[in-house]
């Protein structure tokens, strides 16, 4: 399985919130809902699948530029077990400075999880 957060549904417009389970074996795509952290819509968020959220692990996306061009700092998680989003800033809090462009990952550092954004760029459109 795999989740696709986002986009665009035409380029340079028409931003989305959305949030699609996509199951290779079934060929089938469900959608879960929207993301509401960003009225505007997103587009170029990072996103991670965050192991420690509700049962069964949640995914969570930051970031990204809205239909304005506003680059988001927020953060919002989708509890995979409890089919539900949970508050803006709840889970994972505030993004160190807003974000879009960018990929999200996760290792072990001993017993702690880390999330990781990979590249992206800030409002300044300056590479991070």
């Amino acid at each position: 399985m795999c989740f696709i957060i986002g986009g665009a549904t035409t380029p340079g417009g028409s931003n989305i919130n959305a949030l699609y389970a996509c199951y290779s074996d079934s060929m089938t795509v469900v959608d879960l809902g929207e993301f509401f952290y960003s009225s505007m819509g997103i587009d170029y968020a990072f996103a991670w699948y965050v192991p420690w959220i509700g049962s069964a692990g949640g995914i969570c996306a930051g970031g990204g530029i809205d239909l304005n061009n506003t680059i988001s700092g927020d953060t919002q998680c989708y509890d995979i077990g409890a089919c539900t989003f949970n508050a803006v800033n709840t889970d994972l809090g505030p993004l160190p400075q807003p974000w879009l462009s960018g990929g999200g990952a996760w290792k072990m550092n001993g017993s702690q999880y880390e999330l990781w954004g990979l590249n992206g760029v800030d409002v300044a459109f300056d590479l991070l």
